[in-house]
């Protein structure tokens, strides 16, 4: 049986996906999920996803993001993730 993942909460997604407009797939490097599961996710919290054609345009768009500083502002911005990011 699959493991599944816990839900971070939809202001977290939604800061993460639509005001930082990071990917589904840097999204899932952040909590150590697929980018399935942060799909379902982003379904679960009725936030609406891009379309494939834009994000394959603005893959290449940002500068190499350190995950571990990405964990590290959501940890102060978002103390109920800290238990999701350890």
């Amino acid at each position: 049986m699959a493991r599944r993942s816990r839900f971070p909460g939809r202001a977290v997604l939604d800061y993460l996906y639509n005001q930082k407009r990071y990917s589904m797939e840097l999204i899932a490097k952040i909590f150590g999920v697929s980018r399935e599961a942060v799909r379902l996710w982003l379904n679960q919290a009725g936030i609406p996803t891009r379309d494939r054609i834009y994000a394959v345009k603005t893959r290449g768009a940002r500068k190499r993001i350190n995950v571990r500083e990405i964990r590290k502002q959501l940890k102060l911005m978002f103390p109920e993730v800290e238990t999701l990011l350890s």
